[in-house]
C-alpha cells in the first residue's frame, strides 16, 4: 500500500498547467505564416537564379557549337576520278565530336578510303550523329551531293580551248579598242582646248585693235574740233 501511495503522489506532481493565452496562439500562428511566406519567396528567388545561371552556362558552352560540311556540298567529278571526303565539323556543348560522326553513302568505297562512282548520276554522302544535341534532342543531318559525268572527248576539249582562246582574244581586242578610243578622245579634247584658247586670243587681239582704233578716232575728232574752234575764233577777231 505504501508503494501505491508514493506512485499516486508522483503522478500528481507530474501534472502541468496548460492554460495558454489566446493572444500567444495568434501571435505564434502569424509568425509561422510569415516564416512560411519568407521561405517561399526565398525558394522562388533561388529557383530564378538557378534557372538564369543554367541558361547562361548553356549559352556559354554552346556559343561555338556547329554541324557543318567541310568544303562544298555539291561537286561534279568525272567517272573514274577518286574523291577523298573532307567530312564534317561537329561541335556539341563546346566539345568537338567530328570523329564520332556516322557516314552513309551510295558511292564505291576504295581500299585507300577514297570514294568514286561508276555511273553518270548523282551520289550522296549523309552525315549524322548520335550525340544528345544533334541525334536525340534534335535530329540533324547533312548531305553532300557528288555528280559523276563522262570524261569529255578530245574534240570537245579542243573546242572548249578554242572557245576560251577566242574569248580571250576578243577581250584583248575590245580592251585595245577602248584604249584607242580613250586616247583619241584625249587628243580631241586637247585640240578642242587649244582651238578655244586660240579663239580667245584672237578675240582679245581684235578687241585691242578695236580699242586702238576708237582711241585714234577720238584723237582725230578732238583735233578737228580744236581746229574748227581756232578758225572760228580767229575769224571773229578779224571781223
Amino acid at each position: 500500500m505504501a508503494t501505491r501511495k508514493n506512485a499516486s503522489k508522483k503522478t500528481s506532481r507530474a501534472k502541468f498547467n496548460f492554460n495558454i493565452d489566446e493572444d500567444d496562439i495568434k501571435k505564434s500562428k502569424k509568425s509561422g505564416s510569415k516564416l512560411t511566406k519568407s521561405l517561399g519567396i526565398l525558394a522562388v528567388v533561388f529557383l530564378v537564379i538557378g534557372v538564369g545561371l543554367g541558361i547562361g552556362t548553356g549559352f556559354y558552352l554552346c556559343r561555338n557549337d556547329c554541324f557543318e560540311i567541310i568544303g562544298s556540298d555539291e561537286l561534279t567529278l568525272t567517272i573514274g576520278e577518286n574523291y577523298y571526303d573532307e567530312g564534317c565539323k561537329v561541335v556539341s556543348f563546346g566539345r568537338d565530336i567530328s570523329d564520332e560522326v556516322e557516314i552513309e553513302t551510295d558511292l564505291i568505297i576504295n581500299s585507300d578510303g577514297s570514294l568514286t562512282g561508276d555511273d553518270t548520276k548523282t551520289y550522296y554522302i549523309l552525315y549524322k550523329s548520335n550525340d544528345i544535341k544533334y541525334g536525340k534532342v534534335f535530329t540533324v543531318t547533312k548531305i553532300r551531293l557528288i555528280t559523276f559525268v563522262e570524261e569529255p572527248e578530245q574534240d570537245e576539249i579542243d573546242s572548249a580551248n578554242d572557245s576560251t582562246t577566242n574569248n580571250e582574244n576578243l577581250e584583248n581586242n575590245t580592251q585595245t579598242n577602248n584604249e584607242l578610243t580613250n586616247s583619241q578622245s584625249s587628243t580631241d579634247l586637247v585640240n578642242s582646248k587649244t582651238n578655244s584658247e586660240l579663239e580667245i586670243n584672237n578675240n582679245l587681239d581684235n578687241l585691242t585693235l578695236s580699242n586702238n582704233l576708237l582711241s585714234k578716232n577720238e584723237n582725230i575728232n578732238i583735233e578737228v574740233n580744236n581746229s574748227y574752234l581756232f578758225n572760228a575764233t580767229k575769224g571773229g577777231i578779224n571781223g
